[in-house]
């Protein structure tokens, strides 16, 4: 079993919802226009498994979860959470990506921005001081969660 650090997009919740929340997961929520993202660390075999023992909880909270929410990262981002300069995230874009396996961007837009897993696992075997120690959802952990979440809303 590992621990997988992840967020969800789930509808505002009331305060009673969100104690609660914090409360069992040691979630943190974070508000805006129309709905709430909650950042969240579980243990499970899989992100899949992890994630459906959550929802379920989640949901007989009342609390209602729509997807797995992309954590996406810029170089500059990369940087901080790495404890490098950002010359150095720019290197190993351009320098090292074939020769030494820097994953591709997700999206090319705003200068590239990186799924976070990907990263922290290559930041991992690069230098086990750089990773963070979380295993994060990597590309076919988004699109097996988000599928199996809108598989349940009956959304497909």
């Amino acid at each position: 079993m590992a621990w997988y650090e992840m967020a969800f997009l789930v509808d505002p919740m009331t305060e009673r919802q969100e104690s609660a929340v914090i409360d069992a997961f040691d979630a943190v929520p974070r508000t805006f226009a129309g709905g709430c993202e909650l950042a969240l660390a579980a243990e499970g075999p899989s992100v899949l498994g992890a994630v459906q023992g959550i929802v379920g909880e989640l949901h007989r909270g009342g609390v209602q979860v729509h997807r797995l929410v992309e954590d996406l990262v810029t170089r500059t981002m990369i940087a901080e959470r790495a404890g490098v300069t950002v010359p150095t995230v720019a290197e190993w874009v351009r320098e090292h990506r074939e020769r030494m396996g820097f994953p591709a961007p997700f999206t090319a837009a705003a200068g590239g921005l990186w799924l976070w897993g990907p990263v922290n696992r290559w930041l991992g075997t690069l230098a086990p001081d750089l990773s963070d120690g979380f295993t994060h959802p990597e590309l076919a952990d988004y699109v097996e969660v988000n599928y199996w979440l809108l598989s349940r809303s009956g959304m497909r």
